[in-house]
């Protein structure tokens, strides 16, 4: 009988991660906002902590290693991560690859523009794919997470520029997905055509923050902006200016689960309240199957 070898990812489907990005016009201690703005969405990944800040123009420090934020990151680490305009943050639940520390995020490489950094959330449904292609190409990958298919795709479109290398690979990936990126100076937040990963733009003192959900904003006294629209990636330049593109127009489908299980009760996502959106479902459940109950209650 013939075996059948059903890959890794088929046992480990699962799109619960955090991401936090920060931009600043002068430096500053970015990496401590961006420890809080984690510590807030540490619900959507227990598993694994990183942060990476860019320095000196195309230099980037980062440290990631197993565990919940709070044990990832101490005084000492912190104090690791220079003063900077950039910094971006990743808190990881298993979406492909297995659990070990060479698949922490941030993904930090060399391209072709120097170094960069990405934080991805969701799931790459095509991810395999790409990769074989790009290994018969000459490319190598380190780690067995989409993430770095992400990433090497970005970068191998970035001919002219990384803004353009992103709309290209964003163009060719399927599936679920926020990013952010810091590179040249610049940061990227991205989200997927379908908006079914949640991501907001928040700003604090004339910072730029991009976050999976606005808890994270709180929790830097930072203030909600807007989400980022399907399909958008937003570019923020050296001085703070903002500017975006769409890698194509799609009708809106964001991701139920994030609303009954994934986010935060206090957070809003997409202009609606979890909580109330909780206490909706919680009524309407009681509304259909008229149940002889005397309470409705969530299940954390």
């Amino acid at each position: 009988m013939k075996s059948i070898v059903i890959p890794e990812r088929e046992f480990c489907v699962h799109e619960e991660c955090g991401i936090i990005g920060i931009h600043s016009a002068v430096p500053a201690d970015l990496a401590r906002e961006v420890y809080y703005g984690l510590f807030a969405l540490q619900h959507r990944g227990q598993e694994s902590a990183g942060i990476a800040v860019s320095y000196a123009k195309n230099k980037i420090a980062y440290y990631k290693n197993m565990g919940l934020v709070n044990d990832v990151f101490g005084e000492e680490e912190l104090k690791l991560l220079p003063e900077t305009t950039n910094a971006i943050g990743h808190v990881r639940y298993s979406t492909t690859g297995s659990s070990n520390v060479v698949n922490a995020q941030p993904v930090v490489f060399y391209g072709r523009y120097g170094r960069m950094a990405v934080a991805h959330n969701g799931n790459i449904v095509n991810a395999i794919e790409i990769k074989n292609k790009m290994l018969k190409q000459g490319h190598i990958f380190q780690s067995s997470i989409d993430s770095e298919v992400v990433a090497a795709l970005i970068n191998f479109y970035s001919t002219e520029g990384v803004e353009k290398g992103i709309i290209n690979a964003c163009r060719e990936f399927v599936g679920a997905f926020s990013l952010v990126i810091t590179a040249q100076e610049k940061m990227y937040a991205i989200r997927d055509r379908y908006g079914l990963k949640p991501l907001v733009l928040g700003e604090k003192d004339g910072k730029i923050i991009f976050a999976s959900e606005s808890c994270a904003l709180d929790a830097i006294d930072a203030t909600l902006i807007r989400d980022v629209k399907p399909g958008e990636i937003v570019t923020v330049e050296r001085d703070g200016s903002m500017h975006s593109e769409f890698i194509e127009e799609k009708k809106m489908r964001p991701c139920i689960f994030e609303y009954v299980y994934l986010a935060r009760s206090d957070s809003v996502i997409d202009d609606v309240s979890v909580y109330e959106a909780r206490y909706e479902c919680g009524k309407l459940l009681a509304e259909l199957f008229k149940i002889d109950a005397d309470i409705v209650a969530g299940v954390p």
